[in-house]
């Protein structure tokens, strides 16, 4: 047994596969004993010298039941430079030649935007991964769950990876990618695993790479991918969230057009069925470089420099069944009116936003009290169980801010399809909740007051949604490091010509025009002048963020950029 001082060399499984039939060429492994340490590792693009694999050999092969468990020691590159290490009882594998990551799958919160943002970063990168004490600091079932297995599996197959230990359970599994993009490999359709969870969190993970290795394929024609999973299920992005927020913010920040069409929506309460979507992902913009390779990138993100702006429009979203139930609707003068459940629901969440608006002190800069409410989506469901509720306001810098309610399985105790007064109160329950949340979503005074004295800003978008832009932020800064960037600063997104991120009151206060500041008092101009520069100092408040947040952020910069790993986010 060999000493904890002295490393062990890992073997890489592809050396350790047992069957013949997925030969590697002396470059390939080589990938994995590469004499020279890579402090940043480099997206790679299809000018490298290829060393194809063969499709034959993965497609009968099982990586992980034709992979030998691996020997363990301690990292010899730790990604997270903590003042003691992270995880002293799962140590991860490596060898002395090679920079294999190894991830703490339970710092922060743990959750499974860790495993999603770091098998995608490693795929991208094709760096090899280890991510170890996944959920150890959960309650109840720790390790793997399978919609994380799906996740991990789906993109194994599309970039033609090697996993082991992907399955339920699993407090640890390791991910191998190839040593370079082939994007020659890339199809036009894929089918993602079938997952018991939302068909999004697969999606996380396989939009940046097929983004990513779409472009390097050359072809300008868009990919599908079908998954089956869960449309509508909690603590994840519904299909309604995914189409109205994910997909316009997007294009916001400059991404190229995204399409997700719904064939079936999938619960996961009441009868349980698997839905179903298309999502079809255009490539990003690419070139050909001197070398005759293509080349691509992500646009650069930095949401510091975005601002949330005037909720100028509501949307609102209803999902519930057409029984009939007898309610005691508000301003009527009967006790009771025969309704179904969603035209209930309708009219419950239009009349609470409203005395919501009315009766707060929400700034007037924020949203008018008077703003525009409609009803964008209004849809029959076939269970009682199955009610849903979407609000997102729209803002007049593009973005939009969004909150959700879904029936919760532990309610279901409360809910008798024959009784009309438990489905009162869940049904008034859901939407008061629902608009209660959006209405702190938009202002929340305590917050807003802290943010203004230390000259920070809240974000752009939700709370929901900043965790899933993690990442893009992330590989924008990767292409275009702060040093590399123009004079001119970061990118920001265009719209007809215009910047877009000026507020309602800076054009006012611009005179309708900008550079035209009309007739103003001595010394306001300055003033205004400092004010808009403070303005653009101004950093994005971290105390709106949630625990996936941070931990997003984190892993991310551990592979991305390890030399600033130390640096606390």
């Amino acid at each position: 047994m060999p000493s904890s001082t002295e490393p062990v060399p890992a073997v890489s499984p592809y050396q350790a596969t047992q069957t013949p039939v997925s030969p590697l060429s002396d470059k390939r492994r080589s990938r994995y004993t590469n004499d020279k340490q890579h402090p940043k590792p480099a997206l790679l693009s299809s000018s490298v010298a290829k060393t194809k694999r063969p499709h034959d050999a993965l497609s009968s092969v099982s990586p992980v039941a034709n992979t030998k468990p691996l020997d363990t020691h301690a990292c010899s590159t730790p990604l997270i430079t903590d003042k003691k290490p992270l995880d002293t009882e799962v140590p991860c594998k490596t060898t002395a030649k090679s920079r294999h990551i190894c991830i703490n799958g339970s710092i922060h919160k743990g959750g499974g935007q860790v495993i999603r943002n770091a098998v995608t970063l490693a795929a991208l990168t094709s760096q090899p991964l280890t991510i170890h004490s996944i959920r150890t600091k959960r309650p109840g079932q720790k390790g793997l769950r399978d919609a994380h297995v799906a996740a991990i599996e789906s993109l194994a197959e599309v970039s033609n990876s090697i996993i082991e230990s992907a399955k339920i359970g699993s407090t640890r599994v390791s991910f191998y990618p190839p040593a370079r993009i082939d994007g020659a490999a890339v199809k036009k359709v894929y089918s993602g695993h079938t997952t018991p969870g939302s068909v999004f969190m697969t999606f996380q993970t396989l939009y940046p790479y097929l983004l990513h290795a779409a472009a390097l394929s050359g072809n300008k024609e868009p990919i599908c991918v079908d998954i089956q999973g869960g449309t509508n299920i909690h603590y994840s992005p519904t299909f309604d969230s995914a189409s109205q927020v994910l997909v316009p913010t997007l294009k916001t920040l400059g991404f190229p057009r995204l399409d997700i069409e719904l064939y079936e929506r999938g619960w996961n309460t009441g009868p349980v069925k698997s839905g179903s979507v298309r999502i079809i992902i255009y490539p990003l913009p690419s070139s050909t470089g001197p070398d005759g390779g293509i080349k691509c990138h992500f646009p650069t993100i930095d949401l510091d420099q975005h601002r949330r702006g005037e909720v100028t429009k509501i949307d609102v979203t209803i999902l519930a069944p057409d029984s009939k139930v007898s309610w005691e609707t508000r301003g009527t003068t009967k006790k009771e009116d025969k309704l179904t459940v969603r035209k209930f629901l309708e009219q419950e969440v239009i009349a609470e936003l409203r005395d919501r608006l009315q009766g707060s002190s929400i700034p007037s800069h924020v949203i008018d009290k008077d703003v525009p409410i409609d009803i964008h989506t209004s849809e029959p469901t076939q269970h009682h169980t199955h009610i849903y509720v979407l609000i997102v306001g729209h803002t007049t810098t593009g973005f939009r801010v969004t909150q959700d309610e879904l029936f919760e399985a532990g309610l279901h105790y409360l809910v008798s399809p024959c009784n009309d007064k438990h489905k009162r109160l869940l049904v008034l329950y859901m939407g008061e909740e629902c608009v209660r949340h959006f209405a702190r979503e938009v202002y929340d005074r305590n917050l807003e007051e802290f943010s203004r004295r230390e000259g920070k800003h809240k974000p752009c978008v939700s709370r929901a949604m900043r965790d899933q832009l993690v990442i893009f932020e992330e590989l924008g800064r990767f292409y275009f490091p702060q040093g590399d960037r123009n004079e001119e600063g970061p990118q920001r997104n265009h719209e007809d010509g215009e910047d877009g991120l000026e507020s309602k009151e800076e054009l006012e206060n611009d005179g309708g025009q900008k550079g035209d500041h009309g007739n103003k008092p001595d010394g306001q101009e300055g003033r205004e002048e400092s004010k808009s520069q403070e303005e653009e100092k101004s950093v994005e408040d971290d105390r709106y963020w949630s625990g996936h947040t941070k931990s997003a952020r984190r892993v991310c910069r551990e592979i991305l950029f390890p030399s600033t790993s130390h640096v606390d986010v």
